[in-house]
Formats: C-alpha cells, structure tokens, sequence
C-alpha cells in the first residue's frame, strides 16, 4: 500500500506543468489502473466465517512521449502490475507483470480539456512466484498485449492536468517451461487515472 501511494504522488509531481500539444513538445505521464485489496472468507453450514485468502493487486504505468506534429504523439509506456494472493495457510502466490509497449495518440484540443484517441502495443511477460509450504515456485510467461481506447486531459488550475483513459486490451501469452505448450489469453475493458506534464522545448 505505501508502494502504490508513493508511486502515485510521484505521478502528480510531474504534473507541474501543462503545456500546449504543439510539435517538439515532451510528454511525461503516468497512470494508475486495477487497483483493489481485498480478503476471502468462506462458511459451512452453521460455522463461524474462516478467512480463506487476501489480495492485492495495483497497476502503474508511465509513459513518455513526443510530439512530431501539432496534435500528434508517438511515445512508449512501460507497465508494471502485480496481483499477490496471501492464503491462511501460509501459502503465497505473487505475479508481477512487465510491459514496453509503443503506442499513438492523437488530440483533439478543447477549451478547458485535451480529449484525445490512443491505440498501442507491443511486449509483455510475466513472472509468477508462488510459495508452497515453504518451497518455492517459479513461472515464467512471455507475450504481447495491445489496446485502444479514448480519454482526455482535464486541467486542474493553470498548471496541472488528470488524466482519465478507457478503452480496450487484449493479453496473449504462454508459459516457457511447459512442455506441452501452455498458452493463456484474455480480454475486456480498462479504466486508468494518472497526471501528465507536457515540457515544451524552446
């Protein structure tokens, strides 16, 4: 929890300043998706609630970007997830997601917000560690994701802007150590909130 929140108002410090979308401006965002923190209790009968397991999972993403034209951002986002499942047994299961992913975005400038279209995609692999009565377990999967969604730049003041995105992705991936082949997709939508700083080059 300390960990998101940091990352978090790391984010907003960038936020110093908003800038127009003109060309040769420098884009240096980031995003918070996904996150929850919960516990599990289940009950038979007339029995007292047991607590099964807790979890937590978050998503950041930064995000730098250029802009070769007017409206127009080419830039690259590096994402970084886990989801950490703690059992009442003393069992963990830990999965850490890592993505590089190139993306496009255009704008489209209003008065009082930036709505923009986004779509990109590019590498992502997971790193699963789950450990068993004291013995450890180690996963590893490599894949690619992609997404396209909508969202825009709402202006806080004068200097600040928040981020909102939505949209859809796509994840396929598959496991190096398995022999037959294993492989695992999903999909759905994703709502994301961060804060952005556009830098104009002079």
């Amino acid at each position: 929890m300390k960990r998101l929140l940091t990352v978090f108002i790391f984010f907003l410090t960038l936020a110093a300043v908003i800038g127009q979308t003109e060309r040769g401006t420098v884009l240096l965002s980031g995003e918070l998706g996904g996150f929850s923190s919960a516990e599990y209790y289940n009950k038979t009968g007339d029995s007292s609630w047991t607590k099964e397991y807790s979890r937590i999972n978050f998503l950041a993403a930064p995000k730098v970007g250029y802009f070769p034209a007017k409206n127009f951002l080419l830039g690259v986002e590096v994402l970084y997830g886990v989801d950490r499942y703690k059992f009442d047994n003393g069992n963990t299961y830990t999965a850490e997601q890592i993505g590089l992913i190139p993306f496009i975005r255009l704008y489209f400038p209003a008065k009082k917000f930036l709505p923009f279209a986004e779509v990109g995609g590019g590498i992502y692999n997971e790193f699963a560690n789950s450990v068993i009565y004291n013995i450890d377990f180690m996963t590893k999967y490599q894949g690619y994701t992609y997404n396209a969604g909508a969202g825009a730049a709402f202006m806080v003041g004068n200097k600040v802007a928040i981020e909102c995105r939505a949209g859809y992705q796509f994840l396929k991936n598959k496991r190096l150590d398995s022999n037959p082949l294993i492989s695992q997709k999903n999909s759905g939508l994703f709502f994301r909130i961060g804060a952005a700083f556009y830098f104009i080059r002079k």
